[in-house]
Parts: C-alpha cells; sequence; structure tokens
C-alpha cells in the first residue's frame, strides 16, 4: 500500500493499493481532496487478470461520505459483496463473472482498511 499526504494542495491523501490473488489482481486508487474545507474521495478499482495487462472491469465509486472513511468503506464492502452474492448465483454466465471480480474487488477493499492507520481510517468525509 501506497499512502501519500499532500501539504499545501487540494489533495490531502492519495492511497494506492494492489492486491494479488490466484487468477486477478486488484488495483485500487483513492484519492481524497479538500474542496472550500469540505473532504471529497474518489475512489477507483481495476480487476486483471493474472499474467495480463487487460483491465476487465473499471469502477468509479461515489458515495455519500456522512461518516468516517472506515464506516464508509465497510458499507461499499458489503453492497459489493451482495451485488456479487446476488450476480453468482443468477445461472447468467455474464453476471456470474461479474460476480466473482466484484468479490475480489471486495476482499482488496477489505484489505485496504487492515493497512491503513487509524488517522486515516477515521478522518472525517463529508461529501463526495
Amino acid at each position: 500500500i501506497l499512502l501519500q499526504y499532500y501539504n499545501n494542495s487540494n489533495i490531502r491523501y492519495t492511497i494506492a493499493f494492489t492486491d494479488t490473488f490466484k487468477n486477478y489482481k486488484v488495483e485500487i486508487g483513492n484519492i481524497i481532496c479538500n474542496n472550500n474545507n469540505d473532504n471529497i474521495s474518489y475512489l477507483y478499482a481495476n480487476i486483471v487478470p493474472i499474467n495480463s495487462s487487460k483491465i476487465l472491469l473499471g469502477n468509479e465509486f461515489t458515495l455519500n461520505y456522512k461518516s468516517t472513511y472506515n464506516n464508509e468503506m465497510k458499507n461499499l464492502i458489503n453492497s459489493m459483496e451482495l451485488i456479487s452474492f446476488t450476480y453468482m448465483n443468477s445461472n447468467n454466465n455474464t453476471l456470474n463473472k461479474f460476480g466473482i471480480e466484484y468479490s475480489y474487488i471486495a476482499l482488496a477493499m477489505n484489505n485496504i482498511l487492515k493497512l491503513t492507520n487509524n488517522n486515516i481510517k477515521n478522518m472525517e468525509i463529508n461529501k463526495t
């Protein structure tokens, strides 16, 4: 995990994280900006097959942050796990594949929370 703090900038933190699983690599980027004294967070996730450079799934997640970073990430992870479970049990091959990919993104996001320090986890995010 790469965490950078910026002083005297609109960007407050950037978090870059790559997690490698058996079949996929998940790349996550999070940019936390200061906009008129409000913190705005942009979260990006890509999933890439191992031994390939092709990105299968790219997402930008936008949340209405009214809680701590840690709580908002947990809510996003729970939502992704629910979507993943629903897709994997849909009897649709395309949705099943998306469900598997979402489950890996949720796992990687969980791992980010384990590795970030308390100051980042508990930083107040007002909106996106």
